[in-house]
């Protein structure tokens, strides 16, 4: 009777070792990516335009937020520490949009950032959570209302800046595959500084008497932001 007690504890004990490796994985190392990337978001201030509609509505514009298309990448350096970096161009639009009136601003962005990765779940789910600066290249604000009776076409032409980046994101990797996703929120602190002003297709440096004349708003305007990140990564 012992020998057949010790037999049936050693297969039971053996049927529960091959049970629980069905449910046991092993995490996928998180690898180097690159990717493409869109970000939608609003700014923390808006603009006055100086054009009004029919309803008395002041038409604005957003230094911050707006659509963000470009390229992104990541690369692991020291166990869960990562570096990343993004490249896009982002733009707003006036709101309301006119039939009679268009206008936007517009300028490139180089993100470098450092990361660190938290696995969460299966074992290809992390959590990235980053911060860095922003590097503001060409910013740009355009507004045509020249054809509104009395409206102008003018536009500011703004120093490059730097402002600084914080991100949370969620990257899930298909499974067994190299094509993954990332999504989640950044929130981008910058302001902006007016180098050059045009009026009417001319053009104009500004100088310290036409600094303190323009409203800060249009010399100084604030570009920080809230967007939503999405990106498809491919694995290198």
């Amino acid at each position: 009777m012992k020998a057949n007690h010790i037999f049936l504890f050693t297969a039971f004990m053996l049927a529960g070792i091959d049970a629980n490796a069905q449910y046991t994985y092993k995490r996928e190392e998180l690898r180097p990516f690159v990717g493409i990337t869109m970000n939608l978001g609003f700014g923390t201030d808006d603009m006055e335009t100086g054009i009004i509609t029919e309803d008395r509505e002041n038409v604005t514009v957003s230094t911050g937020g707006g659509l963000a298309l470009g390229v992104t990448g990541l690369a692991p350096v020291s166990g869960l520490w990562c570096i990343g970096g993004e490249v896009n161009y982002q733009f707003t639009t006036i709101t309301p949009s006119l039939s009679n009136a268009s206008g936007g601003f517009h300028h490139f962005n180089f993100i470098p950032s450092v990361k660190r990765a938290l696995p969460v779940g299966k074992a290809s789910n992390y959590i990235l959570f980053g911060a860095g600066p922003m590097f503001s290249i060409a910013p740009e604000l355009e507004i045509d209302a020249s054809e509104i009776p009395g409206g102008l076409d003018y536009g500011f032409k703004y120093k490059s800046s730097v402002g600084a980046v914080l991100s949370t994101e969620f990257a899930r990797w298909i499974a067994d595959r190299r094509i993954g996703g990332v999504f989640g929120l950044r929130y981008t602190y910058i302001r902006h500084e007016a180098d050059k002003m045009s009026l009417n297709g001319q053009e104009y440096s500004l100088n310290q008497e036409a600094h303190d004349i323009l409203p800060d708003e249009m010399d100084k305007p604030d570009g920080s932001g809230i967007e939503l990140t999405l990106s498809l990564i491919f694995k290198i």
